[in-house]
């Protein structure tokens, strides 16, 4: 039985990382933005446990533990206080109220987790899959995808809280507070961002001292670049140091997306994300599998369409259809999933048949120049599906030699992205 856990807190970002941090996890989530909302929850939920903030609007937390403490139904659930306060003392007076646990805000979703874990159970939603067992792993390619998806969720800083942004960017009635707000609550994101926006690639004149400031100087667009550039970099680093080419042909994709949706009009957040997380299947085969899939990826470097033939062979399953099923069980947009999927061969008339396109375009573009030397790559012959993603958008492969040298000129982003990422 699923273990059913109530948020209280009137921050939407704060409930939005919640939310993030449980969704690998076998547990119904509720939530509420005010006491009042909260305990009327829980009168109707009987939750297993309570996460609450203190300060909100119409009931505060602490009226709200009070009633939960004076109802005879409602005075066992265990509670975990919430608070921005920093005082250790304070934060101890608040616990005499009665609950079991306290945080302060902001806090790792991974400190989240524990603090839970020593509360009520906490099963993974595929904990019943069977595991292979020790020893014999090296000698088993095929493995289901939610096997795969279990190596993916336990790699270091999986980028889960990319779809939370793009959620925020795409949302009209949302403002940039809350991109702000979610970068910050990550304390390592937070860092990596204004590293990155304080670097000598970005120039500022002045550094960001928060990322309230560096978003101002540089806009909200270019820093969730920057985050999404730091979450696909730490993923792609956790399957080797070989694997820095790898990511350095993702970062070339997503330039080469960015400079096609901007004659395109396709959304630029969405597209810029999945050029750059298109290859994240080939990163998990990586880490699964170490040098039998380098050698593959080698075996294939003068064909690199003969790649998916070489997985399938050998795993049942292609690097394009294991990422995009990847970034679904993360909760990417479907436009994503999709297009990472399908961006070796665009099915005409599929859903998101033009995003899955675009990336097919932005992966030919960096495939040409990561295998030859930029400022004088030509284009690859096409293959079928690159010609298909051309009659989309109907454009000549004359077309994609024009994206191919501007993005050649632009390939200080590129060199940029990867010195402060990898």
């Amino acid at each position: 039985m699923a273990t059913r856990i109530l948020a209280v807190d009137d921050s939407k970002t704060i409930r939005m990382v919640i939310q993030g941090a449980f969704s690998a996890y076998d547990c119904d989530l509720s939530e509420a933005a005010n006491g009042e909302e909260g305990l009327a929850l829980a009168v109707r939920e009987k939750p297993d446990l309570i996460l609450l903030d203190i300060t909100m609007p119409v009931m505060d937390g602490v009226a709200m533990l009070d009633a939960l403490r004076r109802d005879p139904e409602l005075k066992t659930i265990p509670v975990i206080l919430m608070s921005a306060e920093s005082s250790r003392e304070n934060l101890a007076n608040r616990a005499r109220l009665g609950v079991n646990d306290y945080l302060a805000k902001p806090f790792k979703e991974e400190v989240l987790l524990d603090a839970v874990r020593k509360i009520v159970p906490l099963p993974e939603r595929n904990e019943g899959i069977k595991k292979a067992p020790a020893g014999r792993a090296k000698m088993r390619k095929v493995f289901t995808t939610e096997e795969y998806l279990q190596i993916a969720d336990r790699l270091p800083a999986a980028p889960r809280i990319l779809p939370r942004l793009l959620n925020v960017l795409s949302d009209p009635a949302s403002d940039v507070s809350q991109v702000i707000e979610l970068i910050s609550f990550d304390p390592g994101l937070t860092s990596k961002v204004l590293r990155a926006s304080n670097s000598a690639f970005v120039g500022l004149p002045e550094p960001a001292r928060d990322v309230g400031e560096a978003v101002n100087l540089l806009g909200v667009n270019f820093i969730y670049q920057l985050a999404a550039a730091a979450c696909g970099a730490s993923t792609f680093q956790a399957s080797g140091t070989a694997s820095a080419g790898l990511w350095r042909h993702s970062v070339t994709a997503a330039l080469a997306a960015q400079l096609l949706v901007e004659d395109l009009q396709l959304d630029p957040g969405l597209l810029f994300t999945a050029a750059l997380l298109h290859d994240i299947g080939k990163a998990i085969f990586a880490e699964q599998w170490k040098k039998d899939y380098w050698n593959l990826i080698e075996q294939s470097r003068s064909d690199p369409p003969q790649l998916l033939k070489l997985e399938e062979t050998a795993f049942e399953l292609n690097h394009a259809e294991l990422g995009g099923r990847l970034l679904a069980h993360w909760k990417f947009p479907p436009s994503i999933s999709a297009s990472v999927w399908h961006h070796h061969a665009p099915l005409p008339g599929m859903p998101f048949e033009r995003e899955a396109a675009l990336v097919a375009l932005g992966d030919a573009v960096a495939e040409a120049i990561t295998q030859q030397q930029p400022g004088s790559a030509k284009l690859f012959p096409l293959t079928s599906g690159q010609r298909s993603a051309l009659a989309v958008f109907e454009l000549t492969a004359d077309h994609l030699k024009r994206y191919l040298d501007r993005t050649q000129e632009n390939f200080e982003f590129v060199d940029g992205m990867c010195q402060m990422s990898f």
